[in-house]
């Protein structure tokens, strides 16, 4: 009887992955050949954990940490263990841009629940997104997860030395899946909700889609002994952003300004991890986009010391940057 029980209930959660599986497939196919119209919120897309960038950006498949869950919200879904990951980094793009990330996530036995706040600033713009995430699992190989967001979009305005501000809500879908003994599949659609709407006085007027990102990835472990292993991960990776900033003027001299930019671009990431004595992990990572006609490697490198780990990545092609993370684990 317990062995009719046990088979019963393996069906019925293999059954429910699959169609969870699916209709991400389906959601995901449906935006593979749509398009966003009036889409920016540009923050949302910038990548802010140092172990993803050096890994080529390639996070969708792996859960080992809190800041997963920005990449795919069923990734907490499998930690066995609570973590705080915090994260900062800056550059320059024209402007200076400083971004920073804090997560945490928390394991129960009803699920895993996490938190998060990404925020990126520059002299004249600051984009703020906090958010709640669950993760279930459903047996031991399947975890999904929804994060839901508060999305906050701050100019200032030159002229009177003032803020318009923009809000939106956003919700996040994830799924990781365990098919094979060292290998998972991870799926998620970022950023799904209503458009965020600035007016700057009487005369301009900003009015954007939340970017849309669909991620598909894979992650196979090469090799586990004792404290050493090494894995490799792949990622594809789908953005819907397209932004279009008008003005418009009474008089008939003044031209309407249009900016109307779509990027309809694919992101390719390949990227790999070896741990030495759970205490030195080197990373390697390659992205390529080829509508953006953008390419190039990262590296990266953390030391783990007890339950706390530093890490650093430098990416020398596409943002010229170092990011910085700090892991608690407990």
């Amino acid at each position: 009887m317990n062995e009719i029980k046990r088979l019963t209930k393996g069906l019925l959660i293999n059954k429910t992955a699959k169609i969870i599986l699916l209709i991400q497939i389906l959601i995901t196919a449906t935006l593979l050949n749509a398009t966003t119209d009036n889409a920016d919120v540009w923050f949302l897309l910038i990548d802010p954990s140092a172990k993803a960038i050096a890994m080529g950006n390639s996070y969708a498949s792996v859960s080992d940490d809190a800041i997963s869950m920005f990449y795919n919200a069923g990734g907490i879904g499998l930690q066995k263990k609570k973590s705080v990951q915090a994260t900062y980094s800056t550059w320059n793009a024209g402007v200076k841009i400083q971004s920073g990330f804090v997560g945490i996530a928390i394991p129960s036995k009803i699920g895993s629940f996490g938190g998060m706040l990404l925020m990126h600033a520059t002299d004249f713009y600051t984009g703020i997104a906090s958010g709640i995430s669950y993760a279930s699992c459903f047996g031991e190989k399947i975890s999904v997860g929804m994060t839901v967001k508060m999305v906050m979009e701050s100019y200032a305005l030159l002229t009177n030395n003032s803020r318009s501000n923009g809000f939106s809500v956003a919700c996040d879908l994830g799924m990781i899946y365990t098919f094979m003994k060292n290998t998972t599949a991870g799926l998620s659609i970022n950023n799904l909700g209503p458009r965020i709407n600035v007016i700057y006085g009487d005369t301009l007027s900003l009015s954007e889609e939340l970017p849309i990102v669909a991620r598909m990835g894979i992650k196979h472990n090469i090799m586990k002994i004792d404290d050493n292993s090494l894995f490799v991960t792949s990622d594809l990776k789908k953005v819907f952003a397209d932004f279009n900033i008008s003005q418009n003027d009474d008089d008939e001299d003044t031209a309407s300004v249009k900016f109307n930019s779509e990027i309809k671009d694919i992101w390719i990431g390949i990227g790999s991890e070896l741990m030495l004595n759970d205490i030195i992990f080197l990373r390697l990572g390659y992205l390529y986009n080829n509508y953006m006609e953008v390419s190039g490697f990262s590296y990266g490198a953390g030391v783990k010391v007890y339950n706390t780990a530093l890490n650093v990545s430098y990416d020398p092609e596409i943002n010229k940057s170092f990011r910085f993370q700090l892991d608690f684990y407990f």
